[in-house]
């Protein structure tokens, strides 16, 4: 059985749960890819130097980050990790449409719990100096 769990965001109470497995792949690989953008704005990392010591350019960062998000894609994504996410209430796109309009940083906490219950963040950090070592030979960094 998937984990589940109860958050009230706002006023509101929602079930969500972990996603199956090729699901949360998939998510998974398209979040990567956007966050992929940011390394844009990362140096290397110095000889003998942490993270920490790397240099970053924000504004690189942000670029890098806009070109990656999709105008309709990036939304269709964030749709879909409720739709897939939610046990309660009963998920319809009319539900969609109401629940979250106007209520943008309710659906980005809401999308935050998702992201929890599916771990990313601890795969993330576990795995960081790989990430951070994939994304770099795949980018192009200025200084």
């Amino acid at each position: 059985m998937l984990d589940q769990k109860q958050v009230t965001i706002g006023e509101k109470t929602y079930t969500i749960q972990q996603f199956p497995t090729t699901i949360g792949l998939e998510i998974g690989i398209s979040l990567v890819k956007i966050i992929a953008g940011a390394a844009e704005g990362f140096g290397d990392t110095p000889s003998g130097g942490g993270f920490l010591d790397t240099w970053i350019n924000p504004g690189k960062i942000a670029s890098g980050l806009m070109s990656k998000i999709d105008i309709t894609g990036t939304p269709q994504l964030i749709k879909r990790m409720v739709r897939e996410s939610i046990v309660s209430p009963e998920f319809n796109d009319e539900w969609y449409e109401a629940e979250f309009s106007g209520e943008y940083d309710n659906l980005i906490s809401f999308i935050e719990e998702v992201i929890s219950i599916n771990k990313y963040m601890e795969m993330v950090k576990k795995r960081l100096p790989e990430i951070m070592g994939l994304i770099s030979s795949d980018t192009n960094i200025e200084e």
